[in-house]
């Protein structure tokens, strides 16, 4: 009783210490991750839902600075905190990622703002420090990409993004949702579609879907987090899991 007392101790820790390693995420996807001060981009800057603006019904996060909004940021946008208050930001489905400083950030007027006719998928009253787009041709995994200078202390971004092409055309039913490993400091960028789930028989696209992604520690792995999945590490081809 003794031997299987402390096996349970022992497996209750380890599979919370697991689970604590797949809740640590660097990238933020709106609204489902954000919350309070999570994202920190700085230590007075707090993170607040907009249900209803200016009488439309919409899901929006805001960015607050004291009774002063200075951000706005609509659904399926990740946001990832840098280093000396910067940060990155880009739309789900877009190979555009831009480059801004919370320091840069100043009140938004919003008592006009019509949002849907904005047609924007963040606000900001400043510009960006830089913007990148990359491109790619069908069944191109690695592609060179020449990164601004602003970007050469960044180690990776890692996106989960969907991303058409990926696939020869077929009659069974296939997402396009893959990893993206961009790596400034090596210029390059590469591309993994994630077979297992995009090519999945029993998958319910739209209702289950992945969120999120970052390496497991310090480590070459890769962690993924979804809606309605669970969390998975990929195996050494980044695009299955494993079992």
């Amino acid at each position: 009783m003794i031997i299987d007392f402390l096996k349970n101790i022992f497996t209750s820790n380890k599979e919370k210490s697991t689970k604590n390693i797949l809740e640590e995420y660097s990238t933020y996807l709106t609204p489902w991750y954000f919350k309070g001060k999570v994202p920190n981009l700085g230590e007075n800057l707090v993170w607040k839902e907009i249900k209803n603006l200016n009488g439309e019904k919409l899901a929006l996060t805001s960015l607050n600075f004291k009774k002063n909004c200075v951000g706005i940021i609509d659904m399926y946008c990740y946001v990832k905190p840098l280093n000396n208050g910067r940060f990155l930001i880009w739309k789900r489905g877009s190979r555009k990622i831009e480059l801004y400083n919370s320091s840069d950030l100043k009140p938004i007027e919003i008592k006009n703002i019509k949002w849907t006719e904005l047609k924007k998928s963040h606000l900001f009253n400043t510009v960006p420090i830089d913007t990148i787009e990359y491109n790619f041709d069908l069944y191109q995994t690695e592609i060179e990409f020449d990164f601004p200078n602003s970007f050469s202390e960044i180690d990776e971004i890692i996106q989960v993004n969907d991303l058409d092409g990926m696939y020869e055309e077929s009659e069974q039913s296939m997402g396009n949702t893959a990893i993206v490993i961009l790596n400034p400091k090596r210029s390059k960028i590469k591309i993994y579609p994630q077979d297992w789930f995009n090519q999945a028989k029993d998958i319910d696209f739209g209702y289950q879907w992945i969120t999120r992604a970052d390496r497991v520690g310090q480590t070459e792995k890769i962690k993924i987090q979804g809606i309605r999945l669970g969390d998975y590490v990929l195996d050494n081809t980044y695009r299955q899991i494993v079992k």
